[in-house]
């Protein structure tokens, strides 16, 4: 059996409906379908989920939400078909939580699709079930998952939602609808998890900086999930953890090139063919640098460090350390508002000689499992660097040996991309052993 996955700009309109429906029909394994709220048509347009975050945020008419519904609804030989829902959630709107309002576009898009496809339609809010924690409650989903998968014909279960403890409706991080689709993988043991989005699997690099960039052919989970925390975002992070649990094969695909084979994420070794699979990078960041002499000495530095970020809701992205330095690597939009306030906190919590906030820092990723043990991927990077006059801030091995981290000015992180990738994936590069 296969759980499929769709994003938004599957659903964007009736004629990416049929084209997901099609999708579907042409495998007889593919049996639960995960569908997104639909996304932007066009440049400039507005994706669903946005529309209804207006309506709970700001009270913007839900009219827009509305029509879009109805269009598709209609132009997919259904009028009328959802008018009943549409007006239960104008009338709800103004009392329902949050995650209420923003899930209402996933429960839509779901009942067009089942009716589309004659499948059986299960609200989310009866299929998958949040723990007081917050983490999924895989034994109770599972058990509603499993009875509620006909035996024959196929089950729709919205993305990106899902029941709390105590029965309200409570959402996964944005891009909640992989986690979801993961999670239904998980529950009735699927032989492999197909998520469509609209590009044909994870790229070697953005291909909006790398033009020449190609899809990689294979990673493993652990590689993935390194590329997708340093940008490459085509699959949320933590979809990736209940199908790696199981043991179970994801492939990103795109329902604008179906016949791409996308890219095989599996739990076993690197098979990408090469030391280093792709490279991707993120902007914001900004090192803070703390200097004491003796700074080793002291045991608890560190620890009174991050409680000092703690307090000021400040996350940690990276750290390094020195003989006589420490340096946080943080979010600049979470450090800007409150800057000489946290590093008068650190001064004071540390007893330091000083601590300065640095320029805006870009961090940079190559990732390979082929990476470990491998010598002069680090030498290739670096002179890439160099050759195009480029100041590399900072340089870290991943604890894990899979990635190789580098910091850059901020201005220069679309040129370390293309520098990285043409002097390490190009036409020379490394293989796997």
């Amino acid at each position: 059996m296969i759980v499929c996955k769709f994003g938004g700009t599957s659903l964007c309109d009736a004629a990416r409906f049929l084209r997901t429906a099609e999708l579907l029909k042409k495998d007889a394994r593919r049996r639960v379908a995960v569908p997104s709220a639909p996304g932007r048509r066009r440049e400039g347009d507005e994706k669903i989920t946005d529309l209804l975050l207006a309506c709970h945020t700001c009270g913007a008419s839900f009219a827009p939400v509305a029509e879009r519904f109805r269009k598709i609804a209609s132009e997919l030989g259904f009028p009328g078909l959802l008018d009943g829902a549409l007006g239960e959630i104008a009338s709800e709107l103004p009392r329902q939580s949050r995650d209420w309002t923003l899930s209402r576009g996933e429960y839509l898009s779901g009942k067009l699709l089942a009716r589309l496809m004659g499948w059986k339609f299960l609200d989310a809010a009866q299929g998958v079930f949040f723990l007081p924690d917050g983490g999924c409650d895989m034994e109770k989903t599972r058990s509603a998952l499993k009875a509620a998968l006909p035996r024959d014909g196929g089950l729709v279960l919205p993305g990106f939602y899902g029941a709390a403890a105590d029965g309200a409706v409570r959402t996964f991080p944005r891009g909640g609808s992989d986690i979801t689709g993961a999670v239904a993988a998980a529950a009735l043991g699927a032989s492999l998890y197909e998520n469509w989005t609209d590009v044909p699997g994870v790229f070697s690099a953005d291909p909006r900086v790398v033009p020449e960039a190609q899809p990689i052919a294979s990673l493993d989970y652990r590689e993935l999930r390194e590329i997708s925390a340093m940008g490459a975002g085509v699959l949320q992070e933590e979809a990736v953890l209940p199908v790696r649990e199981a043991g179970i094969p994801i492939v990103i695909r795109s329902t604008r090139e179906p016949q791409a084979p996308g890219t095989l994420i599996h739990p076993f070794g690197s098979s990408s063919g090469q030391a280093v699979a792709g490279v991707a990078a993120r902007r914001g960041f900004t090192p803070v640098m703390i200097e004491k002499t003796l700074l080793r000495a002291d045991p608890a530095f560190a620890r009174r460090a991050l409680e000092t970020l703690e307090r000021f809701h400040v996350p940690l992205e990276h750290m390094l350390s020195g003989v006589d330095t420490l340096c946080l690597v943080v979010p600049e939009a979470a450090l800007a508002p409150q800057k000489q306030a946290v590093v008068r906190a650190l001064l004071d919590a540390l007893d330091a000689e000083t601590v300065e906030a640095g320029v805006p820092l870009a961090l940079a990723a190559v990732v390979g499992g082929g990476m470990r043990g491998r010598s002069g991927v680090a030498a290739r990077v670096l002179a890439a660097l160099a050759d195009a006059g480029l100041r590399v801030r900072m340089l870290d091995y991943g604890a894990g040996g899979r990635t190789l981290l580098f910091g850059v000015d901020d201005a220069d992180c679309d040129d370390a991309v293309r520098a990285v990738f043409h002097g390490v994936l190009g036409e020379s590069p490394f293989p796997a052993h």
